[in-house]
């Protein structure tokens, strides 16, 4: 709405597609739209559903998930990431069956990894927080609602920088408003920002 009032006073040289009325959709598929306005590819498309979480409940839903994890270890520069998008579906497919045995791996060093989960808080809403990167135990068939939680989120340093996650999969939470009370953003559910050490020490100290 921000964006839309802005351009009533302010003419621009280009225009873009937004997403409108809660639509679940990717940065990555809105960039595509913007830059070729046409079909999107197969594998912006699974990364984008699974970047918002439309993939849940599809019939996509395991190889977005596979998909995503078979990319990260391939795609580690622009070089290698654009080869992504000349992908066939088939092709799509056959690396999710690689995923598949990323995940396998994964899962089992998750359920040691949600044993070390901190418990906190935002407002009146209970997460169980990981110092680990972009870490979702609900990707791994780890129920964290049924440990009485409503959320769940990671944080870690890349060097110069913190990040903290927010994630939720059952739509009882938005993490993107938490996630806005400290200068960020994200969608609805997964969603994130950049603490100071002390931020984070204060949100660790919450459930104290």
């Amino acid at each position: 709405k921000k964006y839309e009032e802005y351009l009533k006073n302010h003419p621009v040289r280009w225009t873009t597609i937004l997403a409108r009325n809660g639509e679940l959709i990717g940065a990555c598929e809105l960039t595509w739209k913007h830059f070729f306005h046409s079909q999107i590819p197969p594998a912006v498309f699974l990364l984008g559903g699974y970047d918002s979480f439309r993939h849940k409940g599809k019939n996509y839903e395991q190889l977005a998930l596979y998909f995503q994890l078979a990319a990260q270890s391939v795609a580690n520069s622009p070089e290698t990431a654009a080869q992504l998008l000349d992908l066939t579906e088939k092709q799509v497919k056959e690396m999710g069956d690689n995923g598949k045995i990323i995940f396998d791996y994964k899962k089992s060093a998750a359920q040691e990894t949600y044993k070390m989960g901190v418990p906190v808080k935002f407002g009146d809403k209970k997460f169980i927080v990981f110092n680990s990167d972009r870490f979702n135990p609900s990707n791994y068939g780890l129920d964290y609602h049924k440990d009485g939680y409503d959320g769940t989120g990671s944080f870690y340093f890349d060097g110069k920088i913190w990040h903290f996650s927010l994630y939720n999969d059952d739509g009882s939470v938005d993490c993107s408003e938490i996630a806005k009370q400290y200068g960020g953003g994200g969608h609805r559910g997964a969603s994130g920002w950049e603490p100071s050490l002390e931020t984070i020490t204060k949100i660790l100290q919450s459930n104290i």
